[in-house]
């Protein structure tokens, strides 16, 4: 009997290709698709539902998580499992807005490269001295480019708390991170996590980018995870 395959949704200021060495790990069926530059992440869900399989195990990165949330909402006969990966159910808190609406406004007057000065606060502190990270970090933030960056952050700020429908549902769910994640608090991800009646389980040596820092681990967690499921 195959298995079911794995959609991997990317975080913002990345493309698909974050997950490129976690992908090449496990052992399934796996697609990776580009998210729509569309400014609600219900939109976006209905569009990767609108490509993927018809039943599949989903994980959400970062701001995947949160486009993940609403495949769940809104689509859960399809979806086998979730995986979250660095991510949180929880809606922003007005500081937070605040900041997005900010880093909207510098974007569109300045382009994309007005967030490079952020990509080392992503990494864990022994991998922001890695200029090969570095810049492959800075070329996913080029490649997704300053409009798809709008749209998702826009999509941040309008998006609900989902940590009600953790609780209500029953599919199988799975919280990852970095130990070291300073760009969603991991008390943020560790209250989704209860939310869901799981526990958070940490990769250590990585922060927010944990699929490019550490991508070994989480493929195993992911393997785990998956192991006896369809």
């Amino acid at each position: 009997m195959s298995k079911l395959p794995v959609v991997l949704l990317h975080g913002l200021n990345t493309t698909g290709a974050v997950w490129d060495d976690v992908a090449a790990r496990l052992d399934r069926p796996v697609t990776a698709p580009e998210l729509a530059p569309l400014e609600t992440v219900e939109a976006i869900a209905d569009a990767v539902a609108a490509e993927a399989p018809a039943r599949f195990h989903l994980a959400g990165y970062s701001f995947g998580g949160y486009v993940a949330l609403a495949l769940l909402e809104r689509h859960r006969q399809r979806i086998e499992s979730l995986m979250m990966v660095s991510s949180s159910a929880t809606a922003d808190n007005e500081a937070v807005r605040q900041f997005r609406l900010e880093s909207i406004a510098r974007t569109e007057a300045e382009g994309v490269d007005a967030n490079a000065g952020s990509i080392a606060m992503a990494f864990h502190p022994a991998s922001a001295v890695d200029p090969a990270l570095m810049d492959r970090a800075l070329g996913l933030m080029r490649a997704s480019g300053a409009a798809r960056y709008v749209a998702h952050s826009r999509a941040c700020i309008a998006r609900p708390d989902r940590k009600a429908l953790l609780a209500a549902t029953d599919c199988p769910r799975m919280f990852v991170s970095g130990d070291g994640d300073r760009i969603v608090p991991l008390s943020r991800q560790t209250a989704s996590a209860e939310a869901a009646g799981v526990a958070l389980k940490l990769i250590a040596g990585a922060g927010h980018l944990l699929p490019i820092e550490q991508p070994a681990a989480l493929a195993d967690a992911m393997t785990a995870w998956l192991a006896g499921r369809p």
